[in-house]
C-alpha cells in the first residue's frame, strides 16, 4: 500500500517531512519549488528502519499524467544513480505544465522494499 507523502503541497518540490513505506523513509527533495517543463535534477534520501542511509538499492521514479480530453497519458520512469550515503539522484524530462502523480520505488535484489507517492506541479 501507499500513502502520499506527508506535508507535500499540491505546487511545491522542495524539501519535505519523510514518508515511510516498508519500514523504509524515503525522502523526495529537490533544490525548485515547483518543477519546470524540461529537465528537472531529482534527489531522494533512503534510510533502513534503523534510520541507517539504504545503500545499494535500485531507486527509480515514476512521472504520471493522466489522461485528458483528447490526450493519452503521458509516463516517464528513470532510475536515479547512486551518490553515496542513501541519496539517489538524476534528471527528468517534464514534458507538459500541470499535474503529475509520481511514484518514488526503493528495490534491492529484484524486490520493492518500499515506495512513496506525491503529486508535483509543472510550470
Amino acid at each position: 500500500m501507499s500513502q502520499p507523502m506527508q506535508g507535500m503541497s499540491h505546487d511545491q518540490m522542495a524539501a519535505e517531512p519523510p514518508s515511510a513505506q516498508g519500514g523504509l523513509t524515503i525522502s523526495f527533495t529537490s533544490p525548485r519549488p515547483r518543477a519546470k517543463i524540461g529537465n528537472n535534477r531529482l534527489e531522494v534520501l533512503v534510510k533502513d528502519r534503523a534510520g541507517k542511509p539504504l545503500a545499494g538499492a535500485d531507486v527509480s521514479a515514476l512521472f504520471v499524467m493522466p489522461a485528458m480530453p483528447g490526450m493519452s497519458e503521458m509516463r516517464n520512469e528513470i532510475k536515479l544513480n547512486s551518490a553515496g550515503s542513501g541519496k539517489y539522484t538524476g534528471t527528468a524530462s517534464v514534458m507538459m505544465a500541470g499535474d503529475w502523480h509520481v511514484t518514488i520505488i526503493v528495490r534491492q535484489n529484484g524486490k520493492e522494499l518500499g515506495h512513496t507517492q506525491l503529486v508535483l506541479k509543472a510550470q
